[in-house]
């Protein structure tokens, strides 16, 4: 059996960016995006995450930087 691959839309293609840093680093990557699309959008997510580890952190009696 033989087969080819051949994507007909690349630039439509979906794809997945794992990303582990410090807090810290976040926070200053989320500082440097632009306000235009798409980097709003990974800004907006970047935000969310800092929200909800902020106030993790907070309710546990903890301070971060």
């Amino acid at each position: 059996m033989k087969s080819t691959f051949k994507m007909e839309s690349p630039g439509k293609m979906e794809c997945t960016l794992t990303m582990t840093m410090e807090l810290a680093t976040w926070k200053e990557l989320n500082n440097q995006l632009a306000d235009k699309y798409p980097s709003w959008q990974l800004s907006n997510v970047i935000s969310k995450l800092l929200a909800e580890a902020t106030k993790t952190f907070y309710e546990h009696g903890e301070v971060i930087d």
